[in-house]
């Protein structure tokens, strides 16, 4: 079945969001609540407190389900079928500008420079897995 206005295929445009967004809550998981948080221990004052936090996962969950779908859908806008090179290829381009993104943190916050490193790699990484995933799973 495919959206009479897009042309998506939209269950594989479905199966490979919510890989996606399984992936990018589990990379931010791993990386946030495991590789970073002893920078984010020594940076308390900076973040909000962690009962608050809690109240903002909504937030978040619906920040990574809007990410992964918005590239998702332009993946679909590019989409050639040629495999696998073809998704390390856009998710290359798609994780610099993530990476930007999230390094730009450092020239507006006081965090550490390796803070800002970290989330650059992050972002790099975020992007080359739901470029692969996308090449894997959707199917014009």
């Amino acid at each position: 079945m495919h959206c009479p206005i897009t042309k998506i295929n939209i269950p594989r445009f479905l199966i490979s969001t919510i890989i996606g967004f399984a992936f990018v809550f589990g990379l931010d998981f791993l990386i946030h609540q495991n590789l970073l948080s002893d920078i984010y221990q020594q940076t308390m004052h900076l973040w909000r407190p962690m009962d608050e936090m809690a109240s903002f996962m909504p937030y978040m969950f619906g920040y990574q389900a809007l990410l992964v779908i918005i590239i998702g859908f332009i993946y679909t806008r590019n989409h050639e079928g040629k495999g696998i090179t073809e998704g390390l290829r856009f998710g290359l381009q798609i994780g610099v500008l993530l990476a930007l993104l999230n390094a730009a943190a450092y020239i507006w916050m006081p965090i550490p420079k390796e803070l800002a490193l970290a989330w650059a790699g992050a972002g790099l990484g975020t992007g080359l897995g739901l470029g692969v995933i996308f090449s894997l799973l959707y199917k014009k």
